[in-house]
């Protein structure tokens, strides 16, 4: 028999190293079960080398050139020197099926076969029963995953195409890869003010991009020591010579142009991208370059549009002649990764000139890693009294300031106290924010002076926002601390000696609570999503389009295509998943990245996908008229999208058992009007990145693919609400046809089956539900063959529910049919309605006769209702009015006596009650949508989990009475006895009390840490309803009080809800797998 030759599956050069040899040219070629190295120097080196896959020890491709194929049990090496060893590394993992290292990246090993046969040992006790019954749940688990993808690869309800061979980018390798830029110091600067002094600051530009430094006054030597990042340009194995680092630094004239000091250039030219890939800690840590950069004028070739209005002064100063430039600065560069430390602090540059060739190139994205950033000001002491009474009316003022001025203050106030030098406000406020961390956290103390006159600021402190304590875990929350007040110039004491005084807050960052956001933790990665981008068919006209992918936080835009109707990418990109519940999207532009217009989106959640199951095909594209607000089909989009799971499925396995939010969000809530305001600040957030991106991202892409629309007013997202609630409502309706056909006779033997099942019943009535579990269960499982094709047909836009319309319109045919029911109804209606008109008259005047003598009655008893009303009004208007008065007052802002604040205010309210409003009706119809798809294979695992339990009931429902027999006999009669002989029944019950009473104890006794973080919250959340209750009740009775006292104008912060003391607040895990199924929102347009 003759063995049928292997195909094969890479081919690769390289060079053979071998030591006292000397190197042999040739290239690699790798097969699925070996890799064979042969040389080709025109027949004069005839050196080959096999390696079997079955002898494999290692492959390691740490070393960015050099490839080593251990085998032999480490015995023998193979080293190979490639231009670039990823290539060949991923072919021989993905050929061979080999097992990377989660700690070594680019360091792959044989996956090890276990010993069926073999005992393992899960350890003595309790313990070691649970660790077996885990182990056999993750067996039998990876086990039926394998199955479900031999079934799919079937190709069970419709063909899978075949995958076609397309060149990969790894997105999360090329989107981390950062140029970082320290600005360490400069020394012996020009003097350009008066005094022989400058205020010098530092620009640096990148590729387009520009970031400016503090400004250091007065000094001819600053020290800055400040640390920038760039995106490096991707597809790049190192760096050219345009991609040099240029330094220009200006002495900063205040109201004016700023002067020119010098300029350097920092050449890159050389420097390996790659020094920056993977995680840390590195394999190779990346090479840091420190050196001195003499200033010197700017260059003569330099574009004058690329420099600001800056360099035109020094132009323009001819009569001082020729300047020369003296100082130098001191600059550190390297390449790393977004990961890194440095990155928490760098600051973040702005798009000053695109790049031209930005646009015909794939470019990539990744959301920010943002932040809570929580404030609670406790009390103050010492405060200094500016009044002539006993003290002055403090509040504290809470912003978020950008120290280089770019962008707005965010403030946050608490309410003053009358008279007090030592007040106690107790409020917390929070704000999101991104990284790198450059704003600094200022608390500003006032004395208010009410209406007619401007607050007098008492003191101030700042405190730069990256040396704020990080709030890790669900522990207790970082301490509070004492911080001193200063003036302007940074003294805590006034020009008599008195102190300004201390304020007590906690302040902490939060990186944990929006993780689900931004997918932070890079390392909890679950699996790979893998996206092929083909082409678009079927465009009306040549036109300009590319197309944009999001997959969770990281986003791709393909180049533009020119002058088209069916433009193709032929692009293959490969993301890391951290939630299996994500969104995938791939969007269709056309435009350029300026100007661009929505053509339509293929959009799939990745829970409905099967591991390693490819859906592919030629989509539907459709899109929304803005002028006229219908749906309309645009084009096709041919894509695909692949789903593999990592260490087959158990890290999934786990993630669904877990909630979909951080721990953080249960244990430390927010209200929901406080989540909602997170939630769009967010994506604000997002938007103006990518504004400032290289190239540039439309705010229109932005906004369509971050969803922007569910936290605006959208009436449509109502209607669509209600459309998908009546689409399952409609599934009802077929049941009852169902019954109807089984019992009607238009089938015969389905008649004469249903009937046999009846009388079945009757005789065997405990058969009812054991039958009735195995019929739902043949339903579902019917369902099964077709779930490809509803896979695919999810991934397009739904055009009728977009509209508010749960199925397509009627026919004609069916429209007059419908309109001739009607008028029949409408007849029989106008028959009924006389008849029942003559009924009433004749009820009239029986009435009539019997309604004189109640008629007084009534009209006393109406008397002393309303009597009863207008006493409780009276009573409900006094107490209110004392409330105001005992209520803590609110600073005094303009805005209440512009009445165009007002009415924008009330309006905003509207708009946010509105979008509460439509989110709440969307998550109801999700929440039926999900129960409605647990027996249709919207997520596989959920239905094949939930049939095993429908089964397994079924057949305990059948042999109930020996189960209930053999409790009763073996475990009491048994068990009960062996432990009471061991163990006195007072004993028990003594120990049964005792922990029931531990386990209901006051939260007060004992609390542990979690419990004292849930006190805390619910405290904070009593003091913050009063509050607000206090402010509303004042702002309502503001006009009718005018003349007594000012009203109370700036809201209280809406209360978090309390979390319990006692119970969990995290749902339960089947909850957690229930929130991840899929819905139809994901198919609104």
């Amino acid at each position: 028999m003759v063995r049928k030759q292997e195909s094969e599956v890479g081919k690769f050069e390289c060079v053979l190293a071998e030591s006292g040899k000397a190197p042999s040219v040739g290239k690699l070629h790798v097969y699925k079960t070996s890799a064979v190295f042969k040389a080709e120097m025109f027949g004069l080196d005839n050196t080959t080398v096999s390696v079997k896959r079955r002898d494999l020890t290692h492959l390691d491709a740490t070393q960015s050139l050099k490839l080593s194929v251990v085998y032999k049990d480490g015995k023998k090496k193979l080293d190979l020197q490639f231009a670039s060893t990823k290539a060949p590394f991923r072919c021989i993992v993905d050929a061979w099926k080999l097992a990377e290292s989660d700690v070594k990246p680019m360091f792959a090993v044989p996956v090890q076969k276990e010993d069926k046969h073999a005992k393992k040992d899960y350890g003595k006790g309790m313990e070691g029963i649970v660790n077996m019954v885990k182990d056999k749940a993750l067996t039998s688990y990876e086990s039926a995953n394998e199955k479900l993808k031999k079934v799919m690869r079937l190709k069970a309800g419709a063909k899978i195409p075949p995958t076609p061979k397309l060149p990969l980018i790894e997105c999360e390798e090329v989107v981390s890869k950062c140029l970082f830029v320290r600005v360490h110091r400069a020394e012996n600067l020009l003097a350009m003010d008066a005094g022989n002094t400058s205020d010098p600051f530092v620009v640096v530009r990148y590729r387009g991009l520009e970031a400016t430094s503090s400004t250091m006054p007065k000094t001819l030597n600053p020290e800055w020591n400040e640390v920038f990042h760039f995106r490096t340009p991707p597809g790049k194995v190192e760096l050219d010579d345009d991609d040099k680092v240029e330094i220009v630094v200006y002495d900063r004239d205040f109201g004016g142009l700023n002067d020119f000091i010098g300029y350097a250039k920092v050449d890159m030219e050389g420097v390996r991208v790659d020094e920056g890939a993977g995680r840390p800690p590195y394999v190779n840590k990346p090479r840091k370059i420190r050196q001195w950069h003499d200033l010197e004028p700017l260059p003569k070739n330099q574009k004058s549009d690329f420099f600001d209005m800056n360099h035109m002064k020094e132009k323009l100063m001819f009569w001082e002649g020729e300047r020369g430039i003296t100082g130098r600065v001191f600059i550190e560069t390297w390449v790393g990764n977004r990961h890194d430390d440095e990155f928490r602090v760098a600051g973040v540059p702005t798009l000053k000139v695109p790049e031209p060739e930005a646009e015909r190139r794939v470019s990539h994205y990744v959301d920010p890693v943002t932040a809570l950033l929580r404030v609670e000001v406790k009390r103050g002491r010492n405060i200094m009294n500016l009044d002539d009474d006993g003290g002055s009316d403090p509040y504290c003022e809470v912003a978020l300031v950008d120290p280089k001025g770019v962008r707005p203050e965010q403030t946050q106030a608490t309410h003053y106290i009358d008279d007090a030098t030592d007040p106690e406000w107790d409020r917390s406020f929070n704000f999101i924010l991104a990284k790198p961390y450059v704003d600094h956290l200022v608390l500003r103390v006032y004395d208010y002076d009410g209406a007619t006159s401007f607050d007098d600021l008492i003191g101030m402190a700042k405190i730069p926002i990256h040396e704020l304590d990080v709030y890790k875990g669900t522990k207790r929350p970082p301490d509070e601390r004492w911080i001193t007040l200063v003036d302007k110039e940074g003294n805590d004491r006034n020009k008599d000696g008195e102190v300004y005084g201390d304020v007590c807050v906690r302040a902490y960052l939060d990186e944990e609570y929006f993780e689900h956001l931004h997918g932070g933790n890079a390392t909890a990665e679950v699996g790979r999503m893998t996206v092929d981008v083909l082409r678009a068919t079927d465009l009306p006209k040549d036109t300009t389009t590319f197309a944009v992918v999001k997959m969770g936080p990281y986003w791709t835009r393909l180049p533009g295509v020119e002058n088209s109707s069916k433009p193709a990418w032929k692009q293959r990109l490969r993301y890391p998943v951290f939630e299996p519940s994500a969104r995938c999207t791939v969007a269709l532009f056309e435009g350029t990245a300026s100007s661009c217009k929505f053509l339509g989106r293929v959009k799939l959640q990745l829970s409905t996908m099967e591991d390693g199951v490819r859906y592919a095909g030629s989509f539907q594209l459709m899109a929304r008229d803005p002028s006229s607000g219908e749906i309309k089909k645009t084009c096709k989009l041919e894509c695909g999208m692949q789903f593999n799971y990592k260490n087959g499925g158990s890290l999934v396995a786990r993630k669904y058992l877990e909630p979909t939010l951080p721990d953080k969000w249960y244990f430390s809530p927010m209200s929901d009007e406080e989540k909602e305001r997170m939630i769009k600040a967010h994506k604000n957030m997002i938007v103006e990145r990518m504004k400032h991106s290289s190239p540039p991202m439309n705010e229109t892409v932005s906004k369509e693919l971050l969803e922007f629309s569910k936290h605006e007013v959208n009436i449509g997202s109502i209607k669509s609400s209600i459309a998908r609630i009546q689409r399952l409502t409609a599934g009802f309706d077929k049941i009852g046809s169902g019954l109807t056909y089984a019992l009607s006779w238009e089938s015969i033997p389905a008649t004469a089956l249903t009937q046999c099942y009846i009388v079945y019943l009757i005789y065997k009535p405990n058969m009812f539900i054991p039958s009735l579990l195995c019929l739902v269960a043949l339903y579902s499982l019917a369902l099964f063959p077709s779930r490809y094709g509803r896979v695919l047909q999810r991934m397009e836009a739904d055009e009728w529910l977009s509209q508010g319309l749960p199925f397509p319109p009627p026919t004609e045919e069916e429209e007059r049919r419908k309109k001739e029911a009607e008028e029949e109804r409408k007849r029989k209606e106008e028959e009924e309605e006389e008849a029942r008109k003559k009924a009433e008259e004749e009820e009239k005047k029986l009435a009539k006769l019997e309604g004189d003598a109640d008629k007084n009655r009534a009209d006393r008893e109406k008397r002393l209702e309303e009597k009863k009303k207008k006493r409780e009004a009276e009573e409900k208007k006094r107490k209110e009015a004392e409330e105001r008065a005992n209520a803590p007052k609110e600073a005094f802002n303009w805005e209440s006596i512009n009445p165009l604040a007002s009415l924008q205010k009330q309006m905003d309210e509207v708009f946010a009650m509105i979008t509460m409003s439509q989110n709440i009706l969307d998550e109801a119809a999700s929440c039926a949508e999900r129960v409605a798809g647990i027996l249709s294979w919207e997520e596989p695992r959920v239905t094949a989990g939930v049939l095993v339990v429908i089964l397994a009931l079924a057949w305990a429902l059948v042999y109930v009475e020996v189960v209930t027999r053999f409790f009763i006999k073996i475990v009491l009669g048994v068990v009960v006895k062996t432990i009471f002989k061991i163990v006195s029944p007072a004993t028990i019950k003594f120990g049964i009390s005792c922990g029931v009473l531990f386990a209901l104890r006051h939260p007060a006794i004992l609390p542990d840490e979690q419990t004292r973080i849930q006190m805390e919250a619910r405290k904070r959340a009593e003091r913050e309803a009063a509050l607000a209750k206090a402010a509303a009740l004042e702002a309502a009775g503001g006009d009718e009080d005018d003349e007594e006292e000012e009203a109370a104008v700036v809201a209280a912060p809406p209360p978090p809800p309390a979390p319990s003391a006692i119970l969990d607040p995290r749902p339960l895990a089947p909850l957690n797998v229930f929130f991840r199924m899929p819905t139809q929102s994901d198919r609104l347009l």
